[in-house]
């Protein structure tokens, strides 16, 4: 999100210094946008920056910060400014360490049991001026342009091919209650296909509009690929808890964590089948709930 945002609107220093880390990979960022009492309502954020000499000082919290405990930098948001609309006095905040001084950072437990969001304190953190994007209290352009990478800039596709591969091997040892094996079954086959047939639709919507194709540049597009990305993930995640079934209930946290050598019980599906149905509950509500996103289409889609 922050690597494509820094090309269009970072300072020729803020480019040569940040974007060859995101591209090796050896930088990990963090999003700061969400607040306990600014959530799908953005604007209403409160963590301050109060500007003193070349630096700013923040106070204040953030919540749902994915993964803020294993990165090492954060994008974020801060009010700047109470006078005019909310939207105003909002300003973008590039942060070098998720460290510093009087920073905290608290893993939460999601209903996956696993510790994915966090909530990250602020108590007079010193961060330099020169780590901001765009004007002071011109953040709301600056978060409205990172959105468009979020909402359009990734491909969810391929990981989406991936669980139907595991379902379609699962499927050929699962029984079917209608007789003989899942995969063999008429409905499942349906399910299935239906599925797939609509995950390539998507596929190639996805290179549409991350390929530069001027279609891709329509405003509507990054909320359009959005909805179809989030609502096919949970899709996908419900067949994937009727193939795997029962033996898919136990929570296995270990096996779940990389490099643990902690042995699965069970297949790969029925290991991450309901983590992945749990997790993905909440692919409708980040990044901009569902519904918020389909009045962004509604408004910016000229009328048929």
């Amino acid at each position: 999100m922050v690597g494509p945002l820094l090309i269009d609107l970072g300072s020729e220093e803020q480019k040569a210094k940040y974007l060859p880390g995101i591209l090796s990979g050896e930088d990990y960022w963090t999003q700061g946008y969400s607040e306990p009492n600014a959530g799908s309502d953005l604007a209403a954020l409160s963590c301050a920056a109060v500007a003193d000499g070349d630096d700013y000082i923040i106070n204040g919290q953030k919540i749902w910060t994915t993964l803020a405990h294993k990165a090492n930098r954060m994008f974020m948001l801060v009010r700047t400014s109470s006078e005019g609309k909310k939207q105003q006095g909002i300003t973008f905040l590039l942060l070098d360490r998720t460290d510093y001084p009087g920073m905290e950072i608290r893993p939460i437990i999601g209903l996956d049991g696993i510790p994915e969001q966090c909530e990250v304190f602020f108590d007079n953190v010193r961060v330099p001026q020169t780590a901001r994007v765009g004007a002071e209290n011109d953040g709301w352009s600056v978060a409205k342009a990172l959105l468009r990478h979020e909402r359009g800039g990734s491909a969810g596709s391929p990981a989406m091919y991936r669980k139907l591969e595991m379902i379609r091997a699962a499927a050929e040892g699962t029984p079917s209650p209608h007789g003989g094996m899942l995969a063999d079954d008429p409905v499942f086959q349906r399910d299935i296909g239906e599925l797939e047939a609509e995950i390539a639709s998507h596929a190639a919507f996805e290179k549409l509009v991350i390929s530069g194709h001027p279609l891709g540049h329509d405003p509507a597009m990054p909320s359009m690929n959005k909805v179809m990305s989030s609502e096919l993930a949970q899709r996908v995640s419900v067949l994937i808890t009727r193939v795997a079934g029962t033996e898919a209930l136990p929570l296995q946290l270990e096996a779940l964590n990389v490099g643990s050598n902690s042995a699965a019980l069970g297949t790969e599906l029925e290991l991450v089948a309901m983590p992945y149905y749990l997790n993905s509950r909440a692919t409708t509500i980040y990044a901009g709930t569902n519904e918020v996103q389909r009045d962004l289409i509604a408004r910016t889609l000229p009328a048929a």
